[in-house]
């Protein structure tokens, strides 16, 4: 029996898997899965490419599940979030190389990245204008803000609206269930390769 760990991480990652002990890293609320100590040894024995490949497809599934229901609550002003609200998956190794953790992230793509002061809100900021002069790789320089300088600005904060924490809460039992189901039927899969 292998113990899984969730916690709630919200942006960026909403699942990290580590091929050796297993935990999902979800939401502050331990559960047992067993079996998965032997699907950490089967995944050990192919090649790493082809069980990144499988772990990566298995884990897709509630990464998926999470993304549609982010897409459902995100706010639509102009109806663009909803529609750029991406998922990417990374592979990463311990120091020793004896761990290998996947983290999926869901969130707002980089061409939507006002979902985030959405998502944990601004704070409050007034100054006054500064020009600012960057030097590129030429050695040419370029100032800007010059027209506006020692102007007044003021920045009102906006109250975080958690639209893609709520999509987390609404879906994550079900996601927790279709990772499990996923995760126990590729162990099942590979058992009877």
């Amino acid at each position: 029996m292998v113990s899984a760990i969730l916690r709630e991480v919200c942006f960026p990652p909403l699942f990290t898997f580590l091929s050796s002990t297993f935990p999902i890293v979800i939401d502050i609320m331990p559960i047992e899965i067993e079996g998965l100590a032997k699907l950490s040894d089967i995944l050990s024995e192919m090649a790493p490419r082809k069980a990144k490949r499988r772990l990566r497809n298995a884990l897709g599934k509630g990464a998926d599940l999470v993304q549609e229901t982010a897409e459902k609550t995100a706010p639509v002003e102009f109806g663009t979030l909803e529609k750029d609200i991406i998922q990417k998956s990374k592979f990463s190794d311990d120091d020793d190389n004896s761990t290998t953790a996947l983290t999926i992230s869901i969130g707002p793509s980089s061409k939507v990245f006002w979902g985030m002061f959405q998502e944990f809100g601004t704070q409050d900021v007034e100054g006054i204008i500064q020009p600012r002069t960057v030097t590129f790789k030429s050695g040419a320089q370029a100032t800007y803000g010059w027209q506006s300088a020692g102007k007044h600005f003021h920045h009102t904060a906006q109250v975080p609206q958690r639209w893609l924490t709520n999509a987390w809460i609404g879906c994550k039992d079900e996601v927790l269930n279709v990772v499990s189901t996923e995760l126990i039927g590729l162990l099942m899969d590979l058992e009877n390769e």
